[in-house]
């Protein structure tokens, strides 16, 4: 199957394709919480991520520079949601360097099915789109939906995926014991930027869609977590993440952005829409300053 070998192939090249060095990254990242599509709360911040080697065993480490929150506590009935490592898990869905399949490379051929769909561009560059589903014997809780293969160099330059409920807890937090939640589903996208040679990861964004059902009054409300991260500035010197700023598997980034906070520090950029793509944000960024640079 060709469309089976051409994810292979992405995979194998890795080595190749992304960066095997390591760099220091600067990135915005965003996580919001939504209730009956009504904004509760928004947790904003710049972060130095530690960026550690494609094929390296090493994990990313990720510090906070500064933050921000806003977080609607009169809501009424309100549930206040934290998620537990939320800038790690954006960086872990970078599926070049964690595999996101549930499986050895090896054994995809036994759980998923590949198909071609209409190749598109990215920006100016030819993407070969790959479809992807687990097999209908397969029972798992397995992903599904498309990766993106760059033409000229067989690397993945972006990857959308997702699955309808997700067995995991570990990240949500603090709710009360009477409130029962149910994952409606996950959807996960991450992208690649092609610089100087190399791949590097660019932009990752997660939706989680939350059932909720408090056990004493029987009232239900559907709860939309966004987590994005979008890179701003890449540096070959790796940065220094000191164990105050230090983001670990199992922190809360509400809690700690007391810690970072800095009202002057935003200056005019004081306000992005909690709606407003942060990959849309930078692609503008990016224009403008190609603009002025010409």
């Amino acid at each position: 199957d060709e469309a089976n070998i051409m994810v292979k192939t992405a995979f194998q090249l890795v080595r190749d394709n992304y960066c095997t060095d390591g760099c220091g990254m600067t990135a915005f990242y965003r996580e919001s919480i939504k209730k009956e599509g009504l904004c509760v709360g928004v947790n904003e911040a710049i972060i130095n991520i530690d960026k550690s080697p494609y094929c390296s065993l090493k994990q990313d480490r990720a510090g906070i520079f500064k933050g921000r929150k806003n977080y609607d506590a009169l809501t009424s009935d309100n549930m206040e949601i934290k998620l537990q490592g939320g800038v790690n898990d954006a960086l872990d869905i970078d599926i070049v360097k964690s595999p996101f399949l549930g499986t050895e490379l090896k054994e995809i051929d036994d759980i998923y099915s590949f198909s071609f769909a209409e190749p598109v561009f990215i920006g100016d560059r030819f993407n070969f789109v790959v479809e992807f589903k687990p097999k209908e014997n397969r029972n798992g809780n397995y992903f599904a939906w498309k990766i993106y293969i760059d033409y000229k160099t067989n690397a993945i330059s972006r990857a959308e995926f997702g699955r309808p409920k997700n067995l995991s807890y570990d990240y949500i937090l603090d709710r009360p014991s009477k409130i029962k939640l149910a994952i409606e589903s996950t959807k996960y996208t991450v992208s690649y930027k092609f610089t100087n040679g190399k791949w590097f990861l660019d932009h990752s964004r997660t939706e989680l869609v939350l059932n909720s059902k408090n056990r004493e009054t029987g009232k239900e409300n559907r709860y939309v977590v966004n987590t994005e991260l979008a890179v701003n500035n890449m540096q070959k010197e790796h940065f220094d993440i000191d164990n105050i700023s230090k983001l670990k598997a199992n922190s809360k980034l509400s809690d700690k952005i007391n810690h970072f906070s800095d009202t002057n520090f935003w200056k005019n950029y004081n306000t992005i829409a909690p709606d407003y793509s942060l990959e849309a944000l930078t692609n503008r960024i990016a224009q403008n300053q190609t603009t002025i640079k010409k």
